[in-house]
């Protein structure tokens, strides 16, 4: 403040060109701008270097052929269907083979569909598994479907599994003391079979 002789108390004001408020909205957009970057580089990271790699019995989906990716997708939708039965049933039972054919459900029902993709006779283990075995070796190979998960749990046999004729032995033979094969997921892994994975 300045005074002048007059006795009068005189103050100085800066005018008010916007300059000051424009520093502020300036800090702010390169604030924000900086934050999305940060985000999108951390993204862009978290994306490309944190992926876990895949096990050595997994296969992803993108590797499959058309027809197998076909399967894959009747699958899962059959997967939604099994769950859905057994959760209907009065005593939780999973739903046979037979009752997955009378109620159309793919790929268990015998269409053009199912002799094109390989003419697959499936097989229900009681407990929420299911296993194909192909007929038509020009489709898709022997498959194995665990529906006791949210998810639907889907195992392909690749061309190198020792012991197949076992496997088909164990799910064809109704005697009791046939060739034991164990199917469970640690089992198949070991055996050669692919878990498939999104």
């Amino acid at each position: 403040m300045n005074s002048n002789p007059t006795g009068y108390v005189v103050q100085q004001v800066k005018s008010n060109d916007g300059s000051q408020e424009g520093w502020w909205v300036f800090i702010t957009i390169v604030v924000i701008l900086l934050c999305a970057g940060a985000a999108l580089v951390s993204r862009y990271y978290l994306n490309t270097h944190d992926i876990a790699s895949p096990l050595s019995h997994q296969k992803s989906i993108v590797e499959l052929t058309d027809k197998e990716k076909a399967m894959v997708m009747e699958l899962r939708l059959a997967h939604q269907e099994i769950v859905a039965l057994f959760e209907e049933h009065e005593q939780n039972q999973w739903p046979t083979v037979n009752e997955l054919q009378d109620w159309l459900i793919s790929p268990f029902h015998q269409d053009a569909a199912w002799e094109f993709r390989g003419k697959h006779q499936w097989y229900s283990m009681n407990n929420g598994i299911y296993a194909g075995v192909a007929e038509n070796t020009d489709g898709v190979s022997h498959l194995v479907l665990f529906s006791h998960n949210d998810q639907a749990d889907i195992w392909l046999a690749s061309d190198s599994v020792p012991n197949m004729s076992g496997f088909i032995r164990h799910l064809t033979s109704e005697n009791e003391h046939s060739e034991h094969y164990d199917i469970n997921q640690r089992h198949l892994a070991e055996q050669g079979w692919h878990q498939l994975t999104p």
